[in-house]
């Protein structure tokens, strides 16, 4: 048996009167205590020291030798007899019993002093006793269980049930038993069917019991190798799968958003956040400061949203007026002066099923709000200089450094709008109110930096983080990764130290990091048509710097005909050498 199991023992069932006589007790003697103990075996002992066994039976065949009842003993003691140690349990006696082929047994102390004699009957009475016990205690073991078990017969008639087993079938143990378990769950009911049929077990089939999920395992109950029934172990995983569906929840949280390097639990909320809004279909507003990462997240909100579009990214500061609702919305063939030949489709179009990300919509100038208010509300919208209404499905995630609410009170912001892309409001938090994630956000720019060079940077000394932990962080995370560059190219060592650390000096005005086109301040626009011109004459430079000259490129990113190009550059009078070379 198993250790720890505890069986009855020998001593507690064998009989302490027994007879007791000598080497030279007379055959007489040992017939007269035969008759007044009723007993039919005796020990013979020498000295209180064991020798050996008389029976009445070997007393028998002395009477029908010699008919001599004074006769001593000494010639009919059994020596070679089963003994047992007061120790041993139930089970080890039957099998010595049963293998010997005897009915009894000498019961011995550890010195090996007689202290009783086990028969047949007092072994079978302390083999019931045993079964009574066990199944007792397994009747409490299977009651206190976490699974479920449920026994029937051939007809599929509940025999034993365990308290788990009520529970979750709701149902009281008298309504269960001697009740069909087909009435109860067919589902149940059809897996025994086979088990019993085919006398095998049935393992880890998952089912559905009310609102319960289970995994159950069928067993047919064989006796004497006959199938007399079946039953079925039930273990309620409904725990498990919410555990599970949390761990897929935090695994792809983990996917989606390991690009946004934080440690800080401000940020590790925020990522939780950012997953559940993403799972929704409304409209979401990410706030933050320039250079806090908004991007980023609405990266891995689209991603993780399971939309099947792209995603579509605009800078609504960063296009001029004039060009902004052409972006957005598109525009048909001949809509205005250089409209590219077959029109263009917009960024909602190209977002169709994915998500469309507007960043800095504070800047977006009123009459694009409206044309956008009616695209959220009624999900279609015209092109530029069409008639056709074109449906779309598009997530819209929009982001702001700046505080709509005073937009609202300036009317610079419509507050329908405003009501109707902040249904889900994720703010982040600048870089200054998260000092924590510093040392992360260094070593993934310097290994950033590692990768583009053939330098191996270790990292940044415990000096160099303090430093960076003492400063304000106007720029947040972009200003950071620029500062890291620089001392990334200015070391000479393995790591950066303090002194390769140099912060630039911000004017109040320049805070917040603002678009080229919006950083002419000195007075020389006199109305809002010279801004645009200048703004649309920045934007060309700027196009042509990125395609190093090239005009066809340049027309293409700037999504306008290479002669509108060529028509602008004259008028603007952009000069290769001064301007982009």
């Amino acid at each position: 048996m198993e250790k720890g199991v505890i069986l009855i023992e020998i001593r507690q069932i064998t009989s302490f009167q027994f007879i007791k006589v000598v080497p030279t007790s007379s055959v007489r003697e040992v017939l007269q205590a035969f008759l007044h103990f009723r007993q039919d075996i005796a020990c013979v002992l020498n000295n209180k020291k064991f020798v050996g066994i008389v029976t009445k039976y070997s007393l028998y065949r002395c009477l029908l030798d010699s008919g001599d009842l004074a006769k001593e003993i000494t010639p009919y003691i059994k020596k070679n007899v089963v003994t047992l140690n007061e120790n041993d349990n139930v089970y080890y006696a039957k099998d010595l019993l049963v293998q010997e082929n005897v009915g009894h047994a000498i019961v011995l102390n550890d010195q090996q002093r007689v202290v009783g004699v086990l028969t047949k009957s007092e072994l079978i009475r302390g083999l019931i006793t045993e079964s009574q016990s066990l199944t007792e205690r397994l009747n409490l073991l299977i009651n206190n269980l976490e699974e479920s078990v449920i026994s029937v017969n051939l007809d599929l008639t509940i025999t034993s049930v365990n308290t788990s087993a009520t529970n979750i079938l709701n149902y009281e143990k008298n309504q269960l038993i001697n009740h069909s378990i087909e009435e109860i769950s067919p589902a149940i009911s059809n897996y025994l069917k086979s088990t019993i049929q085919s006398k095998t077990i049935i393992k880890h089939k998952q089912l559905s019991i009310g609102t319960t999920s289970v995994i159950a395992s069928f067993i047919p109950l064989l006796q004497w190798q006959t199938v007399t029934g079946g039953m079925v172990v039930l273990k309620d995983i409904t725990d498990y799968e919410q555990v599970a569906r949390d761990l897929v929840s935090t695994k792809q949280s983990a996917n989606y958003f390991t690009h946004i390097i934080s440690r800080s639990e401000r940020m590790e909320d925020l990522k939780q956040q950012a997953l559940i809004a993403a799972q929704s279909f409304s409209t979401i507003l990410i706030s933050g400061k320039s250079g806090t990462g908004k991007e980023l997240i609405a990266d891995g909100i689209h991603f993780s949203s399971g939309r099947k579009g792209k995603f579509i990214k605009i800078n609504c500061a960063a296009i001029p007026e004039e060009l902004l609702e052409a972006e957005i919305f598109g525009y048909t063939s001949g809509a205005f002066t250089g409209a590219k030949k077959g029109g263009k489709p917009g960024k909602f179009e190209l977002a169709h099923e994915g998500t469309l990300f507007l960043d800095e919509i504070g800047d977006m100038p009123l009459s694009l709000q409206a044309k956008l208010l009616r695209v959220l509300q009624e999900r279609e919208f015209e092109r530029v200089g069409g008639t056709k209404t074109i449906k779309v499905d598009v997530r819209i995630i929009a982001a702001t450094n700046k505080n709509l609410i005073e937009l609202i009170a300036k009317g610079n912001f419509r507050e329908d709008l405003y009501y109707r892309i902040n249904v889900i409001q994720l703010h982040i938090p600048p870089l200054n109110e998260r000092m924590e994630d510093i040392p992360l956000l260094c070593n993934h720019f310097i290994e950033k930096c590692n990768a583009k060079t053939k330098r191996t940077i270790v990292g940044i000394s415990n000096g160099g983080i303090e430093k960076l932990q003492q400063y304000d962080w106007p720029g947040n995370v972009r200003q950071l990764e620029n500062i890291i560059e620089r001392a990334y190219h200015f070391t000479n060592t393995k790591w950066i130290e303090p002194l390769h650390i140099q912060f630039e000096e911000l004017t109040h005005g320049l805070q917040q990091t603002q678009p080229t086109f919006h950083s002419f301040n000195n007075g020389y626009f006199t109305n809002q048509k010279n801004l645009l011109k200048e703004s649309e004459k920045s934007l060309i430079i700027q196009a042509l710097i990125q395609t190093n000259g090239n005009r066809t490129k340049a027309a293409h990113l700037l999504g306008i005909s290479r002669s509108t190009l060529y028509e602008k550059i004259k008028n603007y009078a952009i000069k290769e050498q001064t301007h982009y070379m």
